[in-house]
């Protein structure tokens, strides 16, 4: 997806600070959707993973059990496996990593708006910075 969306770019190449201007916007908007939802991925995948930690261990010290035999063991693994995927999906890292991106972009675009002498080559410049610091992570 990567490339793909990288050999689309140069296929459209901008030649006036509007159409610069629009995609810069255009990625903006895509970056904030992405950090958000990477932000609540984390968060619910986290709290799913306190929660089900919480009601097993209060299961196992407690003398009465309140959850029949298999569940406790369900709510192990799952909480496990949860834990597993907010390691190597790293949505934390993708979400600061989308929002640092997202902030690039508006200041270039604010950067625009203020400054008429801005050329073409200053906004490519700094949407290549915001690139960039996706193209660290894998995130696509």
């Amino acid at each position: 997806m990567l490339i793909r969306a990288s050999i689309s770019r140069m296929d459209t190449v901008p030649t006036t600070t509007a159409q610069v201007t629009q995609r810069l916007r255009a990625n903006e908007m895509r970056w904030r959707r992405k950090s958000r939802r990477q932000f609540w991925t984390n968060l619910l995948l986290g709290g799913a993973s306190v929660v089900l930690c919480s009601l097993y261990g209060t299961n196992a010290v407690i003398d009465k059990k309140f959850l029949p035999v298999p569940i406790p063991a369900v709510f192990g693994i799952a909480a496990a496996l949860i834990s597993f995927v907010l390691t190597t999906l790293k949505p934390s890292a993708g979400w600061a990593a989308y929002a640092g991106a997202a902030r690039i972009a508006d200041k270039a675009i604010r950067e625009i708006e203020a400054d008429d002498t801005m050329t073409i080559k200053d906004l490519i410049r700094e949407e290549n910075r915001a690139i960039d610091l996706l193209g660290g992570l894998n995130l696509e």
